[in-house]
């Protein structure tokens, strides 16, 4: 009698479980279900970090094909006005859309000892780079040079407080005289757009020889002078940078150790690329 009763719970049981698992269920807790929100936010954050891995390695492929092109050039840098190995080059996300802007310095003219640089910006969308054109509004030059001749040129090059707003200041003395350039940048909708520019004129033989120009236009030598030191105060971080000079407050406002200008070998292993030795 007991086998027989033995026999019929265990029949009872095995039909039980065999009716859970025919309904597609178990015998177990069942597992929570992900909602529809859940596996969209999933889906979304694997896109983006996709997205961003391709973004990040294509930038570096695109500046890697100009750098190269340019190598000797590049190495041939050798500011007058700067006893540092050259460092010609920054890569800097100015308007933070996550893809760092390049800025290289490299030699365009050799005339027997007399050198002749010119700074170029370049951006980078969907892989392909381009450069950014600017204008850099001097007596000598619409874009940034450094002549390697005579006292030379100091320049600065730094990122304004604003995020998509730098600065390029330079000096380049000429005689009895130096000229200090300032022009203040914005990059926009892929765009350099000039905002500000300022001159000053001074004389070392004739200290009274002191005047300034905001936008092509003279102005009092205390509104010059003003506009000078707000633009030498607007400083985030210096990219690029030529020697120093002790007469300037500008190199004051700025770490020297954190300016984000390297060597050229520095910048080709920032790309993925090799060093040359």
């Amino acid at each position: 009698m007991k086998k027989k009763k033995l026999l019929v719970i265990t029949c009872i049981l095995a039909l039980t479980v065999c009716s859970i698992a025919a309904f597609g269920g178990s015998s177990t807790e069942p597992k929570a279900k992900t909602s529809s929100a859940q596996t969209t936010q999933v889906t979304q954050n694997n896109e983006s970090k996709a997205t961003y891995t391709t973004v990040s390695s294509s930038w570096k492929s695109a500046y890697l094909s100009i750098v190269r092109k340019k190598a000797s050039k590049i190495e041939a840098y050798d500011p007058v006005n700067d006893k540092r190995t050259p460092k010609p080059a920054a890569l800097y996300d100015i308007n933070k859309d996550g893809v760092p802007e390049l800025f290289l310095m490299y030699v365009t003219a050799q005339d027997y000892d007399c050198q002749t640089s010119i700074m170029r910006i370049y951006t980078c969308k969907n892989g392909t780079a381009k450069e950014l054109r600017y204008k850099f509004h001097t007596r000598y030059s619409n874009m940034l040079k450094d002549f390697d001749a005579g006292a030379g040129t100091t320049y600065v090059v730094y990122k304004g407080k604003k995020k998509n707003q730098f600065y390029i200041f330079s000096g380049t003395v000429s005689g009895d005289s130096v000229d200090y350039f300032v022009t203040k940048y914005a990059l926009t909708n892929g765009r350099i757009k000039t905002l500000k520019r300022l001159h000053n004129l001074y004389s070392y033989t004739d200290t009274s020889y002191d005047r300034y120009w905001i936008n092509g236009k003279r102005v009092a030598h205390s509104t010059g002078g003003a506009a000078f030191t707000a633009a030498f105060k607007d400083v985030s971080r210096a990219l690029l940078y030529s020697g120093d000079d002790t007469s300037v407050s500008l190199w004051k406002n700025f770490d020297k150790s954190k300016a984000a200008c390297m060597t050229y070998n520095q910048l080709l292993v920032r790309l993925g690329g090799s060093k040359t030795f």
